[in-house]
């Protein structure tokens, strides 16, 4: 069960990628829904 040597890099940045993409989309998602609700606040 045990991965050849030359495929460990390319899986770690595979990893990278997905988790940096994420983070990426949960920190648009927030943006987004904080714009939203500053935007909708009703005006006094």
């Amino acid at each position: 069960m045990f991965l050849p040597l030359s495929v460990i890099p390319l899986l770690r940045i595979i990893i990278i990628i997905i988790i940096v993409f994420l983070l990426w989309l949960c920190g648009w998602v927030l943006g987004v829904i904080a714009a939203l609700v500053i935007l909708n606040k009703p005006k006094r």
